[in-house]
């Protein structure tokens, strides 16, 4: 039997209707965490495909590379100011 959206709202209400206060506040703390996870795994998923549009070359040089970057990592980058 499939429960259709506004079934389970209404079954979840009647439920923390009947909740005393110290549940409710268990509830609350409860849904603050899943809002943090749900908007923690959509900041990380804005990343997704952030590289598609990088050439094969500059792809392969950053990958085959990168262990040698890391042990580098130590030394600074100096970027040129373009003014």
């Amino acid at each position: 039997m499939k429960v259709t959206k506004d079934k389970l709202k209404d079954k979840i209400i009647n439920r923390i209707n009947s909740l005393s206060r110290d549940k409710l506040k268990n509830i609350d703390e409860f849904i603050d965490k899943l809002e943090i996870e749900h908007h923690s795994k959509q900041k990380v998923l804005s990343f997704a495909g952030m590289w598609k549009d990088l050439d094969d070359e500059t792809f392969q040089d950053l990958t085959e590379h990168l262990h040698t970057k890391r042990k580098r990592g130590n030394e600074r980058i100096v970027c040129m100011n373009a003014s």
